[in-house]
């Protein structure tokens, strides 16, 4: 329940940072080039040995969920930017 609760706030975090006031609100949190960096290195992270299991999962929940929000934004006919 945790873990859902914490996803669910952390997948609105880049509509809360850049707010949708006008139909060009995405900007740079919303950004190939920022999720990029971020999945790159959550990736390194989450392969990292010296990362013990509770770091691991947490941070899975946290790069799912804040991943997921710029995932389903690029679907939609706007897109994101790139930079």
């Amino acid at each position: 329940m945790l873990s859902a609760s914490a996803g669910l706030a952390i997948a609105c975090l880049p509509d809360i940072l850049e707010p949708a006031v006008h139909p060009n609100h995405r900007a740079f949190f919303h950004s190939l080039a920022f999720n990029g960096i971020a999945a790159i290195l959550l990736w390194r992270r989450l392969n990292n040995p010296n990362v013990n299991a509770l770091e691991k999962i947490t941070l899975s929940v946290i790069g799912s969920a804040y991943l997921s929000h710029p995932l389903l934004d690029a679907t939609t006919p706007k897109g994101l930017p790139s930079i």
